[in-house]
């Protein structure tokens, strides 16, 4: 029953975490077609082009200025700049500090605090994907099992050695299983296997 519940939690933590980044997106796209609308119908008034050229002249418009921007973040007086505003107002955004962690994860800009990535028992031979996060004098390991594929909640296991299988795989590799609902489990578990024989 134990069992049952927590897969239960599990699966309603990932459809709040979907809904909160599906309204997150559908806000993100109301406000750039507010900005791009306005601008395309100056632009097709102006210089007399149809409708999409004008909205595909304002999208590389903001491509190319989100190109600058990125460039002048790289500065000195950029990255200040961007620090300040995110200790200032970005951090204050709620969900902005794991979303801007997990984006960093998966595209392997952050590392993840975890010293090692493992399968782990933790009912009947049932085998998850976890991270070792402390190791114990008698043996035992601490690990995190993170939901999937919001990786930013999950359960805290303290478990016997014999249940916890560290993986010669690099701790990325075992983040973007997570991140993509196991679609990349294959490294891991040809990495349990070799390391099982």
């Amino acid at each position: 029953m134990r069992l049952l519940w927590g897969i239960v939690k599990t699966a309603l933590i990932g459809l709040v975490a979907i809904a909160v980044v599906a309204l997150a997106v559908e806000w993100l796209v109301r406000a750039i077609v507010s900005v791009v609308e306005p601008l395309a119908d100056v632009i097709s008034t102006t210089w007399r082009l149809s409708d999409y050229m004008a909205g595909a002249i304002v999208v590389a418009i903001a491509v190319a200025a989100c190109l600058l921007v990125g460039v002048f973040v790289k500065t000195k007086v950029g990255a200040w700049l961007l620090r300040a505003a995110e200790s200032r107002l970005m951090r204050r955004a709620p969900g902005y500090v794991w979303i801007r962690e997990a984006i960093g994860r998966v595209l392997g800009t952050q590392k993840p605090p975890f010293s090692s990535a493992a399968l782990v028992e933790v009912s009947d031979g049932a085998l998850c994907t976890a991270f070792n996060t402390d190791t114990h004098a008698d043996g035992s390991f601490t690990v995190f099992v993170p939901a999937s594929p919001n990786p930013m909640s999950g359960t805290v296991y303290h478990l016997k050695r014999d249940h916890v299988h560290t993986l010669d795989v690099p701790v990325e590799a075992a983040w973007r299983s997570i991140v993509s609902c196991g679609a990349e489990a294959d490294k891991l578990v040809a990495a349990y296997k070799r390391q099982s024989a």
